[in-house]
């Protein structure tokens, strides 16, 4: 728990104020899914330089981009922004519209024996295997671009500051078919990561590492691709053969397994955690029409991680899919308990309870949440 730890300090504040008024120098400084058009002080050349006076000689800095509502314009210059107070960065895909930027003073290097070293810790490789990322290469073929193909990128755009904000001030249109622009051009110019890695371990060769990080290099960039068809486009059909492609080149990504739907491959993955493989054969079985076996099998899932969101979202579906509406309320109750479910679980229960006030007109419903009863009418989810 990072918040009972005693070396965790809470600051509530504003986070540019806090810079300008703190001596600390820190090794870690991330701006983290703020829009540059929510918060346009947090992607300016004057914030950086703040950011750059605060940041160790080895720290670095990460900043969240995003293609969602900028133009193919705009992302350039928030990409030339940090470059222009940083001497180097790096740009990381991290889903199909959002991207991490991660500058630093000094020249990227990964420590390959050390990462592998890293990875392999239980206490680290158990919340990767939550996101698909326990494989040592898997966040490694998120690496897109490095200083030098950045620095081409963004050339021919001005830089975004406190006194010029461009991007907060454009008027300049986007659409998914800018998102679909931007990545293409990413795409198009993306590197390999080895020149990058230092430090081989005894007995690894550089050259089959790098047979290795060809088809990881090859088999991600179609799952990108394959990604940003099934999210952005929702064109399932345009997806598959891209994830299809993915996987043949690494039979072993569960996370391009879970976007084809093949939970068939994750239900028998030795590397997969057990309340990955259960919530797996939850899904298969409710696919094939067996839904006691599929909610005995969420059940499982629930009780081997009880922070597993999806579990608790499949239990909750299904509950009431069943009629058991109090096991979905409990089931809805507990994944409000987790944090970056909150606004989702307030979600599903405003729709469950809709329906169930579809189906008892004129009745209030009681709901158990935390121990306690709380009775809700229609005009409380309206």
């Amino acid at each position: 728990d990072v918040l009972r730890d005693p070396r965790f300090r809470w600051i509530l504040g504003d986070g540019r104020n806090h810079l300008l008024a703190t001596d600390q120098i820190y090794d870690v400084i991330s701006i983290n899914a703020v829009h540059p058009r929510m918060s346009p002080s947090l992607y300016t050349t004057d914030f950086y330089e703040l950011v750059d006076g605060r940041l160790a000689d080895d720290g670095f800095v990460c900043v969240w981009l995003t293609t969602h509502g900028v133009s193919k314009r705009e992302f350039k210059m928030l990409v030339r922004s940090l470059l222009e107070v940083v001497p180097n960065a790096s740009l990381w895909d991290v889903n199909s519209q959002h991207l991490v930027m991660v500058g630093s003073k000094r020249p990227l290097r990964i420590d390959y024996e050390l990462w592998l070293d890293r990875h392999t810790r239980d206490s680290v490789k158990g919340h990767l295997a939550q996101v698909h990322l326990d494989h040592p290469q898997a966040i490694l073929s998120h690496f897109l671009l490095d200083t030098s193909a950045l620095r081409d990128y963004s050339r021919d755009v001005p830089v975004n500051s406190d006194d010029h904000g461009h991007v907060e001030f454009s008027r300049e249109a986007s659409s998914p078919a800018t998102k679909a622009e931007i990545l293409s051009e990413l795409l198009e110019l993306r590197q390999s990561i080895l020149p990058l890695l230092t430090n081989l371990p005894q007995g690894v060769s550089r050259s089959s590492l790098f047979d290795e990080s060809v088809s990881h290099f090859l088999a991600s960039g179609q799952s990108i691709l394959g990604r940003f068809h099934l999210s952005i486009a929702q064109d399932r059909a345009a997806a598959e053969p891209y994830l299809e492609r993915s996987m043949i080149l690494w039979p072993e990504s569960d996370a391009t397994a879970h976007l084809l739907g093949k939970c068939s491959h994750v239900a028998v993955s030795p590397r997969a955690s057990e309340f990955q493989r259960a919530w797996a054969r939850g899904w298969i079985h409710e696919r094939d029409g067996h839904l006691p076996e599929a909610m005995a099998a969420y059940r499982d899932a629930v009780r081997s991680n009880p922070a597993f969101a999806a579990a608790h979202r499949s239990t909750a579906v299904l509950a009431e899919r069943l009629g058991n509406y109090e096991e979905a309320i409990t089931a809805i109750s507990d994944l409000r308990k987790l944090k970056d479910s909150r606004s989702y679980a307030r979600w599903q229960m405003a729709i469950m309870l809709q329906r169930e006030f579809a189906r008892r007109p004129g009745e209030s419903v009681t709901v158990p949440i935390d121990g306690n009863e709380l009775r809700f009418t229609p005009d409380d989810v309206r």
